[in-house]
C-alpha cells in the first residue's frame, strides 16, 4: 500500500519544530530562497526522514534522498549536487557517517555554491563549476560526529522524546493506512511498548495487517498476540534487553564493559549501543560511566523479576516432562 506524502500535521509531540521550520519555509519561498540548511537531531525511528519529506512537501521543490555513509564518494556527492535545480532538497540520512571528504565539499557548497570540478570519475579540486542554490538536510543521532565547521552552518532541529499519548494517536492514524482499524486499547498498548519509538509502532502496526489480514478492527488481544510471539514483555523490552539486565545483575563487580556485554548476549556493540541501550538508560535501568555499564536498583528489580520468570516455565516445564 502506498504511503500518502507526509505533512507536518501529522508530527504529534514535534510542533514546536514543526512550527519553526514551517515559518522558515514560507519566508524562504517569498523571498524565493532555499530554505536554510537543516540539522535534524533524534534518535533512531524518531521520524527524520518522514519529517525531511515534509519540509519538500511544503516547499514544493524536488527531493533527493542519499544515504550519507562510507559509499557516498565525494564524486558521488559532486555529480548529486549538480543535478539540484534552485531550491531543490537533498537529503542525507545517517550523516554522522558522512566521510570527512564528503562533509568538505558540501561545505565548500554551501559557502560558494560551486563545487569540485568532476573529470572521468576524479575531482579537480583547483577548478570549481557553479551549481544552483538548494538546502541540504542532513539526520542523525551523533551530530557530534560532523566536523564543526559544517555543523555549525545548519539550523539544529532537535526532534523531542516521544509520550505514549502521542504515539497513541499516532498508531491510530497509521493503522487505516494498512486496512483495518485499532481500538483505543490496542494504540495504547501498541504505545506502550514502543520504546518512544514512532518507527516501532508503525512496524507493529504493518505485522497486525500480516497476522490478521481478515480483521478490520485490531483489539488488544490481537496487540498481544503479535508481542508475544515477538517476544516483547510489558515493559516493551526485546529479549537481548533481558538479557543484558539479566548480565548486569549477575555481575559481581559494579560495572561491565561493552565488550563483555555484547559477548554474553551476543550482539555487535554498534547494535547494542545504538538500539537497545538508549530506552534502558531512559527508563532508568542501567547507568554509563567511564567505569562501564551499571545495573540500577531498578533494573536489578526487574532482573529479578525476569529471573523469577524464566526459573517458575523452567520448572513447569520440568513437571510436565516427568509427567509424561
Amino acid at each position: 500500500m502506498a504511503r500518502p506524502i507526509p505533512d507536518f500535521e501529522g508530527f504529534y509531540e514535534q510542533d514546536v519544530a514543526a512550527r519553526h521550520v514551517r515559518k522558515l519555509i514560507e519566508g524562504a519561498l517569498e523571498r524565493g530562497q532555499p530554505c536554510p540548511p537543516l540539522l535534524l537531531i533524534g534518535r533512531y525511528g524518531s521520524g527524520k526522514s518522514t519529517f525531511a519529506q515534509a519540509i519538500s512537501r511544503k516547499s514544493r521543490v524536488g527531493f533527493y534522498p542519499w544515504p550519507a555513509g562510507k559509499d557516498l564518494s565525494i564524486v558521488m556527492l559532486c555529480e548529486a549536487l549538480k543535478q539540484l535545480s534552485d531550491c531543490d532538497i537533498i537529503f542525507l540520512d545517517e550523516a554522522h557517517a558522512l566521510p570527512r571528504p564528503a562533509q568538505e565539499i558540501l561545505q565548500l557548497a554551501l559557502d560558494q555554491w560551486k563545487i569540485p570540478q568532476v573529470k572521468n570519475g576524479h575531482v579537480d579540486r583547483r577548478n570549481l563549476v557553479s551549481i544552483a542554490r538548494f538546502t541540504p538536510i542532513l539526520a542523525t543521532n551523533e551530530p557530534g560526529s560532523l566536523r564543526p565547521a559544517l555543523r555549525s552552518r545548519f539550523e539544529r532541529i532537535e526532534f523531542r522524546p516521544y509520550t505514549v499519548r502521542a504515539l497513541t494517536a499516532i498508531a491510530r492514524v497509521i493503522a487505516p493506512r494498512f486496512g483495518f482499524e485499532l481500538t483505543p486499547q490496542a494504540a495504547r498498548v501498541l504505545a506502550e511498548v514502543a520504546q518512544a519509538s514512532p518507527r516501532l509502532v508503525e512496524m507493529r502496526i504493518k505485522d497486525l495487517g500480516l497476522y490478521f489480514p481478515a480483521v478490520t478492527k485490531m483489539t488488544q488481544d490481537n496487540v498481544s498476540v503479535l508481542l508475544e510471539n515477538q517476544g516483547i514483555d510489558k515493559y516493551g523490552l526485546w529479549p537481548a534487553q533481558r538479557q543484558y539486565l539479566q548480565i548486569l545483575a549477575a555481575k559481581p563487580q559494579k560495572a561491565c564493559t561493552l565488550e563483555r556485554l555484547t559477548l554474553g548476549i551476543g550482539m555487535d556493540a554498534t547494535m547494542v549501543r545504538q538500539e537497545y541501550e538508549p530506552y534502558l538508560i531512559e527508563q532508568e535501568f542501567i547507568e554509563i560511566s567511564n567505569r562501564g555499564r551499571a545495573i540500577t536498583e531498578k533494573g536489578k528489580a526487574l532482573a529479578t523479576e525476569y529471573t523469577a520468570i524464566e526459573r517458575a516455565a523452567d520448572e513447569a516445564a520440568e513437571k510436565e516432562e516427568e509427567g509424561c
